[in-house]
């Protein structure tokens, strides 16, 4: 092969590979600036009502059948025994459409507010939407520890359209902060074998700082068995993490 065929075969070469760049680079232009489908443009709901209470509070009230629209719950000011104290709960309740109304959602915030000694509120705990899933939920304070220094807290979530409100019980502890998840549910359902279910009922504290709470059996709105047929109070140890049932409980 000649110099001159050589020369021409790399010239030819080269100009179909910047022909193939040039095709390539139109038709990834073309993928990018294609139709494009307009922004979807969600609108959050004014607030249509405000509550005295946190429970089980969405979009629809309390009650669950009330217009849909945002909602804000704020329970009453309970303070410690000694006054030293206080705290209060809200829940907001945050109503959305989109598709010009034709999609609607409502997803929950709940916090807990802590003052000590007559100093500002502060936000002591958030629960946002999301946890395990789920984009509902209530916190309600249950009682003060005798000492002051600890709240207990009934927190609630759900699955909007899905399933239940799940009862967790939390301690707050005011002087560090922390927000301790008890686990009571599942030590009682180790307790009774594993697989069942059981309705679960913060009480409050006992005088020695201890939680108390009841069970009863979980009849038919639970999927599993219930795990007893019996009422029965239970004393949780937060430190110790241990649960036992109280005479006569």
């Amino acid at each position: 092969m000649s110099r001159a065929w050589a020369r021409h075969a790399v010239r030819r070469e080269s100009f179909n590979m910047r022909r193939l760049t040039t095709l390539a680079t139109l038709l990834a232009t073309a993928c990018v600036s294609g139709p494009q489908l307009p922004p979807m443009r969600v609108t959050t709901l004014p607030i249509v009502e405000r509550l005295a209470q946190t429970e089980r509070l969405d979009c629809h009230g309390t009650s669950g059948n009330g217009e849909f629209g945002s909602r804000y719950g704020r329970s009453a000011i309970l303070r410690s025994d000694d006054g030293a104290r206080a705290a209060y709960t809200e829940v907001e309740a945050i109503a959305t459409s989109w598709n010009e109304g034709e999609t609607r959602a409502c997803r929950n915030i709940s916090r807990l507010w802590v003052s000590s000694g007559g100093s500002e509120w502060r936000k002591a705990f958030e629960q946002n939407p999301g946890a395990e899933g789920r984009n509902g939920n209530s916190l309600r304070i249950v009682d003060w520890s005798p000492d002051g220094g600890s709240l207990l807290l009934e927190l609630q979530t759900w699955t909007y359209h899905v399933d239940q409100e799940n009862p967790l019980i939390l301690v707050h502890e005011l002087d560090s902060g922390r927000t301790i998840h008890t686990g009571i549910e599942a030590l009682l359902r180790e307790r009774h074998g594993g697989d069942c279910d059981m309705a679960l009922e913060p009480i409050g504290f006992s005088p020695e700082g201890d939680v108390v709470v009841r069970t009863v059996p979980g009849g038919k709105r639970f999927a599993r068995p219930p795990c007893t047929d019996e009422t029965t109070i239970w004393r949780y140890d937060v430190a110790g993490e241990r649960i036992e049932a109280m005479p006569g409980g």
